[in-house]
């Protein structure tokens, strides 16, 4: 229908203009293409969305997520692919429900030895 080709085209000129103020500040910009639902991906992961909307008292208010990166999901919400960034940020570790790492660095500690089982090979 013409509200929805409206709608598409309003989209893409979004990302167009997103797009350019990325590489106009020689930033790196990421798209990713989602194989459920937008709704199932924020109840996956609330805290990869850059502005979520919570509900308090009756009206909507902006919080902003800061974490810029998270690791690659391998294996559902049961393997990730990461680095040491993210192995040593407790918010990522709660967020994901990471409960194991395997570390094979020789200078990374293994930064939450209470809460998380490691495997550390020193390679």
């Amino acid at each position: 229908s013409a509200i929805q080709t409206e709608k598409i085209e309003s989209l893409v000129n979004e990302i167009q203009e997103i797009y350019l103020k990325t590489r106009s500040n020689n930033n790196t910009l990421y798209f990713h293409i989602l194989s459920e639902s937008v709704s199932d991906f924020y109840k996956l992961y609330p805290f990869l969305c850059e502005v979520e909307m919570q509900q308090k008292a009756g009206k909507k208010e902006k919080t902003e997520n800061r974490i810029l990166s998270y690791p690659n999901s391998i294996l559902g919400n049961y393997l990730y692919l990461g680095n040491a960034y993210h192995a040593a940020n407790e918010e990522i570790i709660k967020n994901l429900g990471i409960t194991h790492i395997i570390n094979v660095t020789v200078w990374c500690e293994c930064k939450f030895e209470k809460d998380v089982e490691y495997l550390h090979l020193k390679l």
